[in-house]
């Protein structure tokens, strides 16, 4: 004879897993299902409401995601991977519809990064004719860099062909024009003489030339310089490299050709250039970031 036992009577679990079993009733009759294999539809959960409410803003959150990630990687629908590009502890506040995402403290938390670099190079010919310790743009080498922070420091690069014969009394320096008007330029030059012998007649110059005595070889010459102006990102910053003698009596300079004219294999013209990269300072000032000294 079969024993009855209540379902009241059965010994009570505290949780429920898989490898358990519900008892359930089908038509084709009753029997078992393993709780792991047990699927609840969302239209028959007591929060489907909330989540069908956020459906939008799920979706939107996902586009905005795949942007960044995007952005970040440079390809489409990468995993988005926060420390690896070390930004988790530079994400500031986000807002509640991610429309923004703010990096703290941007400018000090890439001190020393090239944040751009710019490049320009030409072969146009200049003539200048240059004394009397007069400081010559040559205006046929320049550029122009916007920053993308505060305080950013350029680091120049220019090489340079040219030709003087005339004497070696002759050096090179920067021009840098801040903003769009060109009317009060700053002369990155030389620092105050300290002459030998302690007179000032002699030349003097932040890089010195160099000239060759025949007429049909050009003269290569490389300038370095780290320039902090401590200028506003947006701000544009031109430079070009600038030409001087001390000598009483006009010489001709000539950028990018020899001095004669000669059509032959063995009179040269050259390329010049200039490359401008901006390192970001954060709150480094110029005399910080910028040795004065010798």
């Amino acid at each position: 004879m079969a024993n009855n036992t209540s379902i009241s009577n059965l010994n009570e679990v505290e949780e429920v897993n898989s490898g358990d079993f519900f008892i359930i009733d089908t038509p084709s009759g009753t029997q078992k299902i393993d709780f792991g294999n047990v699927l609840i539809p969302l239209d028959n959960a007591t929060f489907n409401t909330t989540i069908s409410a956020h459906a939008d803003d799920i979706a939107q959150n996902k586009t905005e995601l795949k942007t960044l990630t995007a952005a970040l990687y440079n390809g489409v629908d990468q995993n988005l991977k926060l420390n690896s590009v070390n930004v988790l502890t530079q994400l500031s506040a986000v807002s509640a519809n991610v429309d923004t995402i703010e990096v703290a403290d941007f400018e000090n938390s890439v001190v020393g990064s090239v944040l751009q670099t710019i490049y320009f190079r030409t072969n146009e010919h200049m003539t200048l004719s240059i004394e009397d310790d007069a400081i010559h743009s040559l205006s046929a080498l320049s550029a122009s860099i916007t920053p993308k922070a505060d305080n950013s420091a350029f680091l120049i690069i220019t090489k340079l062909h040219s030709q003087y014969p005339s004497s070696n009394d002759f050096g090179y320096g920067f021009r840098r024009d801040t903003g769009t008007d060109y009317s009060s330029p700053t002369y990155v030059d030389r620092l105050d003489h300290n002459p030998q012998g302690g007179s000032t007649a002699r030349g003097h110059y932040m890089f010195i030339g160099q000239y060759y005595v025949n007429t049909s070889q050009t003269e290569e010459k490389y300038l370095i310089h780290i320039d902090a102006p401590e200028v506003s990102k947006g701000t544009v910053v031109t430079y070009h490299p600038t030409v001087r003698t001390t000598h009483d009596s006009a010489l001709v300079f000539y950028l990018n050709r020899c001095v004669a004219t000669n059509n032959a294999y063995n009179y040269e013209d050259g390329e010049s250039s200039i490359i401008i990269m901006e390192i970001a300072a954060g709150t480094f000032t110029s005399t910080q970031f910028v040795s004065t000294g010798p």
